[in-house]
């Protein structure tokens, strides 16, 4: 059995939570304002690099980055009913120095193209049911794309909150 570290708690420095002091849990959480009025949270928020353990110079298709994000949000929230929702990425094209392109007139795309380097995976709940009166909440699994760790940009937020929650969502009771 590991050991654990004592700490001198007394010692450890403090600071208030603001804006008032109050109790962790009544403390305000990262909400999205939605144009319907339904009040939906942010309950978790999973990111990560999609580049991480990748050799330098190797670039991930976009379509390869999508499945791993799905296939994660599906295994991380196995006990939501629905299918996570994919916020429409930006393709981000990029070059490689010294190297000329040849163009192809049967190609959609004449230059590599790539995702933000951030995956985030989000699970969103609301205190009031979907579609089902019979349950008393609804959650939704949002997998979008950034450039960088933390909250999304507003066109972004926007986005998610203009998902149609009452068709995407997962009804439950505890």
């Amino acid at each position: 059995m590991p050991e654990f570290m004592e700490f001198e708690w007394d010692h450890l420095p403090r600071r208030p939570i603001e804006p008032a002091p109050q109790h962790p849990k009544t403390h305000p959480r990262w909400g999205l304002p939605r144009a319907d009025g339904r009040e939906v949270f942010l309950e978790a928020l999973h990111q990560y690099y999609i580049y991480r353990g990748h050799l330098m110079g190797f670039v991930l298709p976009p379509a390869q980055a999508i499945n791993e994000a799905i296939a994660n949000a599906k295994k991380q929230y196995s006990w939501v009913g629905s299918e996570p929702v994919l916020v429409e990425p930006v393709l981000l094209e990029y070059s490689i120095l010294h190297t000329p392109w040849r163009k192809d007139p049967n190609a959609q795309n004449f230059r590599p193209v790539t995702l933000p380097r951030v995956a985030s995976i989000a699970l969103f709940y609301s205190g009031q049911f979907a579609s089902d009166a019979q349950e008393c909440f609804s959650s939704l699994v949002v997998i979008w794309f950034q450039e960088g760790f933390g909250n999304p940009d507003e066109e972004t937020q926007r986005q998610i909150a203009a998902l149609d929650w009452n068709t995407l969502a997962y009804d439950w009771t505890p």
